[in-house]
Order: structure tokens, then C-alpha cells, then sequence
């Protein structure tokens, strides 16, 4: 999924391969939309037998350790007790099945065999909104919505909602440990998107105004722009929308039903990535834009 894929890039800055992106560095994935494990790897291989070996060869050594298999589609060969005894007979240390004092995996991808500590795990918390009281049918999915919040900005930054309808982006941004605004016009549905955040256990950062009239800036925006259901947007109005982004936020992810990568190059952006969500008719293009710098003189 390409929008699993841009996540994943967010998180780490590396491209993922398939299912699995290896990262230079080590990132908690607790608040991860499709982000489910991280994993410090010490030693790989070919195959399981490649793979045991450079855990002896690398002098893997652990005490009250457990082994996991996470094996993406299609599942190898060997059942997960196979690989977990063969794992459990390499390591220096006794294991500890019940409450283990470290948890080792082992990665089973198409590219090779991985084994090494599990640091984080995803733990779904975007599932907690989907029981707000309020809803709206047009709004966007509650996991997208999270995958476009992490794509925008980082736990402890800023991020704003230009137009945060029932408030999906701003829950799940906020839920994520970002310092999130949301903006609408509409007083009634910013009253049922205060009520949906009380109601979670989150601030309200909430302003009714013109997206077209912000001033501030922001790490991120995402900017869910207005269509109808046949699927035809205001160029015009989107245009008006888009263009503040340039000096409201350094990066700024914008959900459309087609492409905009005209409209973002003459608005000032230069789009740094994008994604495609499909679902029925609808496919909505997922633009990670950053404005253009200023040429001076």
C-alpha cells in the first residue's frame, strides 16, 4: 500500500522494500498508522541456516530472552516452533517463555533472513477514535488519517488543520503526541469536534476561521481539500487553500481525488512525495509537498 510506504519513509527517511524498510537509525513505531515492528538487527542471512550462523558468528548472547517470528506474506517453509528452537539453540543465555526480560525477532522477508531485537511495536491506537461519538460520512478513515498526521509531522511539533471538518486528522495527530490546531468555518461541527475530543481525552485546539486568512507557521499541515461525491473539485477554492501552505508550514501533506502536481508547482511547492488511497471509485492522491525556495537578486 502506497500510503504504508510514505509512512514508512516519514518515520525513517529510507525507502521501504516491499513490506519491510531498513533504517539507519532506530524509531518507536508505538503511534504508527501501518507501522507495526522495530527491530534492531544483529545478524542475517540468506536463509535460516545462513541466518543461525551469523547469530553464533556475531556471539548474539541474552538471558531471559523470547523469540517471535514475524514473517510477511507469503509464509516460508518452517513453522514459526522451527525457527524459534533454531534461534532459541544459537543464543548465549537461558530463554524465559513467561514475562522474558528481552524480546528477539526474527524477520522473514523475500530479500533474507533477520534476527535481532524488538524494540517497539505498533499498538493501533488509532482505533480508539473510530468509538467517538460523532462521525461524519464524508470524513476520512481514522488509519489514513493517522498515516497522514505521522507523514506531516513528528510527536512534539506543530501541525495544522486548515480545514479539520469532524476532526479526524487533528484526533489522530494529537493522539500521536503532535501539537495539533484545527480550523473550520463551520461553529456547529467545530461544537461535535470539541465534543469527540473530550470525549478521547484530548485538548482542544480549536479555531473557527478562514483557512484562506491563517497566519503562523507550522512544522506540518495536512490539508484535506473539499470535493464532492462525483468526485469534481473547485480549482479555484483549492487553489485558495493550497497557496497560504507556502508560508504556514514547512511541509504540507494535501489529500485530493486527482493528481495536483500543476497546481502545487505553480502555487510555489515542490512535491517531495506522494501516494495513492483507492477505494470503490475514489482514489485520493496524497501529495507531500514543501514549499520552493525564494531565489533573491
Amino acid at each position: 500500500m502506497e500510503l504504508a510506504q510514505l509512512e514508512a519513509w516519514a518515520f525513517t527517511g529510507s525507502e521501504p522494500a516491499g513490506r519491510v524498510v531498513r533504517s539507519p537509525i532506530a524509531v518507536s513505531v508505538s503511534h504508527g498508522a501501518y507501522l507495526r515492528y522495530c527491530v534492531d538487527i544483529e545478524a542475517r542471512g540468506r536463509d535460516l541456516d545462513e541466518m543461525i550462523a551469523d547469530c553464533r558468528a556475531v556471539g548474539m548472547a541474552y538471558e531471559g530472552f523470547r523469540v517471535r517470528v514475524l514473517a510477511p506474506p507469503p509464509r516460508p517453509q518452517f513453522s514459526d516452533s522451527e525457527v524459534t528452537l533454531a534461534v532459541a539453540n544459537a543464543i548465549e543465555g537461558r530463554p524465559r517463555l513467561v514475562d522474558p526480560l528481552v524480546t528477539l525477532a526474527v524477520v522473514i522477508t523475500d530479500c533474507g533472513w533477520y534476527c535481532g531485537r524488538l524494540l517497539s511495536v505498533g499498538q493501533n491506537r488509532w482505533r480508539r477514535g473510530m468509538h467517538r461519538p460523532h462521525h461524519f460520512s464524508s470524513a476520512l478513515p481514522q488509519r489514513m488519517s493517522r498515516a497522514l498526521a505521522n507523514t506531516a509531522a513528528s510527536p512534539g511539533e506543530t501541525l495544522l488543520d486548515p480545514c479539520c471538518g469532524i476532526g479526524t486528522v487533528l484526533m489522530e495527530a494529537l493522539d500521536a503526541g503532535i501539537v495539533a490546531f484545527g480550523v473550520d468555518q463551520n461553529g456547529p461541527m467545530l461544537r461535535l469536534v470539541a465534543e469527540n475530543l473530550e470525549y478521547l481525552g484530548l485538548p482542544r485546539r480549536l479555531v473557527r476561521a478562514d483557512a484562506r486568512q491563517l497566519t503562523g507557521h507550522f512544522d506540518g499541515a495536512v490539508l484535506d481539500l473539499p470535493y464532492g461525491r462525483n468526485l469534481v473539485g473547485n480549482l479555484a477554492l483549492w487553489r485558495e487553500l493550497i497557496a497560504p501552505l507556502r508560508h504556514l508550514a514547512t511541509r504540507s501533506v494535501i489529500v485530493a481525488p486527482r493528481p495536483l502536481d500543476e497546481l502545487l508547482e505553480e502555487s510555489g511547492f515542490r512535491l517531495a512525495k506522494s501516494a495513492r488511497v483507492p477505494k470503490g471509485a475514489l482514489v485520493r492522491h496524497i501529495h507531500l509537498a514543501v514549499p520552493r525556495p525564494r531565489h533573491v537578486g
